[in-house]
């Protein structure tokens, strides 16, 4: 990128300075326009669509022991969720709670549904799987 950038949301002019810094893909913005986009609940970036932002994701890694039943869970921190969201190229196709909820209603999910589905306790879980492990 060159030291004189449009911002791509405003369309003036954007200068490399420290009070405007690229964000994680590169993209250059000025600071108010990228924290009014980041208001609206834009998580990515308005050129690529990488995500930038992700105060509003979290990732928890379970791995469970398939004789035992057992398992355990670790959620990641911001740093190891750009990890994530780096190797494997993830982009998020959903802006913001109103794109959201048209990507999870073409799978036939409600967002309303989302926290009772995440945060299922973990004995019905359990159960689940012994049941499944169980049928033929």
């Amino acid at each position: 990128m060159s030291d004189d950038d449009t911002c791509s949301i405003c369309l003036n002019p954007v200068k490399s300075t420290r009070s405007n810094p690229p964000i994680r893909c590169g993209h250059r913005f000025h600071r108010a326009c990228i924290e009014r986009w980041k208001q609206q609940g834009n998580h990515t970036c308005p050129v690529c669509r990488k995500v930038f932002d992700v105060s509003k994701f979290q990732i928890t890694l379970e791995v469970t022991n398939q004789y035992t039943l057992r398992s355990n869970a670790l959620t990641l921190n911001n740093q190891q969720i750009f990890n994530v969201f780096d190797s494997f190229d993830i982009q998020i196709p959903a802006d913001n709670d109103l794109d959201l909820d048209s990507l999870l209603a073409d799978i036939g999910v409600n967002i309303a549904d989302l926290d009772a589905l995440l945060l299922e306790d973990d004995d019905v879980i359990t159960n689940r799987a012994q049941s499944e492990s169980r049928d033929p």
